[in-house]
């Protein structure tokens, strides 16, 4: 396969002076070609530095993402538009892949086991475009990792682009680049294996960059290409206590009370100082003599 571009050239008179043919050859294709019946519709429009002033937008996200349980919960969570391409293992399952976006950007995804057999069960083509709910976590090649909960059906209207809710601690504010630490919940079951991990994006918020470190905020988060960009952003509380890590050394509290001595030791200890009296005395005779 090859693009040929042709270039002709007239002189004034209009009389063809010459012609040049180039052929440039064209390989195929990496990105999976696609046709818009796979959508299930009409694609949404794909933003660029969008903003959520829509209030119609906004009223759909809090339906689709769950509103945090208390004020300091962390969470990476989202939805994005995209289709799951898997790359079957060894035993053949489709744990592992890529999420190909509208706009042809690729991401690394996987499916988690509970998960698969759900989407199994109800026999949904995830090769085509749907809108996952996802947790976002970070890759080192690509920026992000998506591991994808569930595709929602039927596909919700009115959204606008990917959008991704982060609530963490600011470990990183300068130039424009964010950053965030992500703990794993206490009190949610299922975090005991997970680990703290860290998640970059674009954005400047109103507050000085020194100010902001190690405060908990509440970020509304938009994709551009490969890169997730501030939409909203909310202080929840000011600078969090580092927790002290657990580790040998005096006891925290009131000191413990001495323990009774035992009669036999008492007795023992009051005919010693019994002795010693009796003999301070005898000595003091000895001395007046």
């Amino acid at each position: 396969m090859a693009l040929v571009v042709a270039f002709t050239r007239y002189n004034g008179a209009g009389s063809l002076l010459g012609k040049i043919i180039l052929s440039f050859p064209v390989g195929p294709s990496i990105v999976p070609p696609y046709s818009p019946l796979d959508f299930g519709g009409s694609r949404p429009p794909y933003f660029l530095k969008r903003t959520l002033s829509n209030s119609q937008d906004k009223s759909n996200i809090s339906n689709l993402i769950c509103p945090p349980e208390s004020d300091i919960q962390y969470r990476s969570t989202g939805l994005i538009w995209g289709r799951y391409i898997p790359q079957p293992d060894e035993n053949g399952f489709q744990l592992k892949g890529l999420i190909v976006t509208e706009d042809n950007q690729f991401f690394p995804a996987s499916i988690r086991w509970g998960y698969f057999f759900k989407w199994l069960e109800k026999d949904d083509n995830l090769e085509q475009f749907h809108w996952f709910r996802c947790w976002t976590k970070p890759d080192r090649e690509a920026g992000y990792h998506f591991i994808l909960r569930n595709a929602l059906n039927p596909i919700p209207e009115n959204l606008s682009g990917d959008v991704f809710s982060v609530r963490g601690q600011i470990i990183f504010n300068y130039g424009g680049k964010i950053a965030v630490r992500i703990n794993p919940n206490r009190k949610d079951p299922s975090s005991k294996l997970e680990k703290p991990f860290k998640l970059t994006f674009q954005g400047i918020l109103p507050s000085e960059p020194k100010n902001t470190l190690g405060e908990f905020w509440d970020f509304m988060l938009g994709r551009e290409g490969k890169t997730l960009v501030v939409l909203e952003a909310r202080k929840i509380k000011d600078r969090l206590k580092d927790r002290k890590p657990k580790g040998k050394g005096k006891p925290s509290g009131k000191p413990y009370p001495l323990k009774p001595k035992p009669a036999s030791q008492e007795s023992d200890s009051e005919s010693v100082a019994s002795e010693s009296s009796a003999s301070e005395v005898a000595t003091e005779q000895s001395s007046e003599s």
